[in-house]
């Protein structure tokens, strides 16, 4: 996997994310790509072949994805760990936070992260509900780590799960995925 620090092209951007997202390409999602791409933005190639991108801004010490699509074929092999802890190091980001409707996305973080919240199995610290706070702030959220209904629907075409369904039961109980809901997740890296 070869990360390329430029932005990708709209229709292939577009292609990616309905492939990632298991949906058919519509305006809606060329509009929401579109959108999307205004902010920090890396290509991911293999052998020449676009598989994916990511979107993020850096807010001080923090690495937000706001976005990040892999095609299904490279899917869960650990590449958007790979992806995310190289660009942590090239930006000298100490914490990363994402927004999603997705525990496989939850589940990333929590390996790469020494402290990732919301956690089922410890409560979070007053530093890190700090950080969360401040960056939910940032974000345009009016709360961390839930946001009810922030997306107004599911997100992707189908609702992503995990095998582990302890997990996955836990995930459910907080992020109700059909009313849009996401989940601010933040660690230290």
């Amino acid at each position: 996997m070869k990360v390329i620090k430029e932005i990708p092209s709209i229709d292939v951007a577009t292609q990616l994310a309905a492939a990632g997202f298991c949906c058919q390409v519509s305006p809606e999602l060329r509009h929401d790509v579109e959108t999307h791409l205004g902010g920090g933005q890396t290509r991911v190639v293999k052998n020449r072949t676009e598989q994916g991108f990511v979107i993020f801004r850096q807010i001080e010490d923090i690495l937000y994805l706001s976005g990040i699509i892999l095609a299904p074929e490279v899917q869960g092999k650990g590449f958007a760990g790979q992806i995310i802890v190289e660009l942590a190091h090239d930006l000298d980001a100490k914490y990363l936070a994402l927004r999603t409707q997705n525990i496989r996305m939850w589940r990333v973080g929590a390996k790469i992260c020494s402290e990732w919240y919301p956690n089922y199995s410890q409560d979070i610290s007053s530093e890190m509900r700090y950080r969360g706070d401040k960056l939910a702030n940032a974000i345009g959220c009016d709360c961390f780590p839930l946001v009810v209904g922030c997306y107004g629907r599911p997100l992707y075409g189908q609702k992503p799960t995990h095998r582990d369904q302890h997990l996955q039961g836990w995930w459910d109980s907080i992020c109700d995925f059909y009313r849009g809901d996401a989940i601010i997740c933040f660690g230290k890296l």
